[in-house]
């Protein structure tokens, strides 16, 4: 789907202020609240966005957080990205490029438990030939306003 200008708008007012209505979006625009909804509801249906709530992970209990790099064996980095992705405590996992193949980042409650789930489900994966854990101690920059869809 290709947005136009008008889809635009619409996308930067709900980043700015994902509750503002529709009916307040349409005024804001000289556009019938019914053909925002429809707008809406096209983006949605095409995957072009997705309306959600991002919580605050420390506030939840989560309070710690590696990033994972592995080196695999060639081909497997697919298969072993998607397993990883199927791991509870995992929050995202991709195909890279580069000295590294698989990019992961693990949120747990305790270092300990990250500790366990990279020994026992991420190591021990056939596969896996170099495993390297980094643990961020700060942040720079975090948006949430664009979130990629995979």
């Amino acid at each position: 789907m290709k947005l136009d200008a008008t889809d635009i708008v619409i996308l930067d007012l709900l980043k700015d202020n994902a509750r503002v209505s529709n009916r307040e979006v349409a005024r804001l625009l000289g556009l019938t609240e019914s053909r925002v909804r429809l707008r809406l509801k096209k983006m949605a249906d095409n995957q072009v966005m997705r309306l959600g709530l991002v919580a605050d992970a420390a506030t939840m209990g989560y309070t710690a957080a590696v990033i994972v790099r592995l080196r695999t064996v060639p081909g497997q980095a697919p298969g072993i990205a998607q397993a990883i992705a199927e791991l509870e405590c995992c929050a995202f996992s991709g195909v890279t490029l580069g000295r590294f193949d698989v990019l992961v980042y693990l949120i747990g409650q305790t270092r300990e438990q990250l500790a366990l789930v990279i020994d026992n489900s991420v190591a021990s994966l056939p596969g896996v030939a170099e495993v390297d854990v980094r643990e961020p101690v700060g942040s720079a920059k975090q948006r949430f306003d664009l979130v990629f869809i995979g």
